[in-house]
């Protein structure tokens, strides 16, 4: 939850930029960032709401084993949902690196390097702490373990495909986008078509994460391509990655310190 205030109070202060140059001199370019943003919480939903009761109901399992699932599942995505406040940085990233495209080259593969190494020691985090949580709470809610352990390199994989999609945005991959979108969609419909009825919670969260694995991989690609950045780059922190992030939290803190004594 710091981190989400973190990341709000950021582009909390980016404001004026987001809305002067992006929301009046290029709406057609915001519209597609909105755009891509719905269908990305479609794709997280469609199967919990819709899919997924569908294909339960047809399946094998009983309607109580049918619901015990979707409850398993619902766990899992709460705990997976502490992860998503990563999501916040394409927003951010987008008002940074907005008609800058040769220092976009600098910021965004940062970007993505950070975000990986966040989200990964999040997901331990939250493997670590997820168990003791459950067991307090419900211990009956033990077996989301494993469809969570799934989930949540998953989500981290999304965010790391939104943050370059921010990138690719202002380099005018806006189809490509929207069909990598698509692609990950499809992946999430397939995965759980084929495994829901017999796996329960772990088939809704395989679902989820190929698709999002999936439209990872190729923002990954794509943006090797198109900004000439090996994929290694976008993916594995160094320490000056660390340096950077560990002073910028520190200068948040500072300042979030002194607007509260004012």
């Amino acid at each position: 939850m710091g981190l989400g205030l973190l990341f709000a109070a950021k582009l909390y202060r980016l404001r004026p930029r987001f809305e002067g140059e992006l929301l009046r001199e290029s709406w057609k370019t915001a519209r597609w960032a909105y755009a891509f943003s719905l269908l990305t919480e479609l794709n997280a939903r469609f199967g919990f709401v819709i899919l997924i009761p569908a294909v339960l109901a047809h399946s094998t399992l009983l309607p109580e084993e049918g619901k015990h699932e979707l409850g398993l599942f619902g766990t899992t995505l709460a705990f997976a949902d502490i992860l998503r406040a990563l999501l916040a940085v394409e927003l951010i990233l987008f008002a940074e690196i907005a008609g800058e495209r040769e220092r976009s080259r600098e910021i965004t593969p940062a970007v993505s390097r950070l975000i990986s190494g966040l989200g990964a020691c999040a997901v331990l985090g939250a493997s670590v702490g997820a168990p003791f949580v459950l067991w307090v709470v419900n211990a009956d809610y033990l077996d989301a373990l494993p469809a969570l352990f799934v989930l949540l390199p998953g989500t981290v994989a999304l965010a790391v495909a939104k943050a370059l999609s921010a990138d690719l945005l202002i380099r005018g991959q806006e189809r490509w986008i929207l069909g990598n979108h698509l692609a990950g969609f499809v992946a999430i419909v397939l995965v759980h078509l084929l495994s829901v009825g017999r796996l329960g919670a772990l088939g809704m969260a395989l679902g989820l994460s190929a698709g999002y694995v999936l439209q990872a991989a190729r923002a990954i690609a794509r943006y090797s391509r198109v900004a000439g950045v090996p994929a290694r780059d976008l993916i594995l922190p160094t320490r000056s990655d660390w340096t950077r992030c560990r002073d910028w939290i520190r200068r948040s803190r500072i300042g979030a310190v002194d607007g509260a004594s004012r």
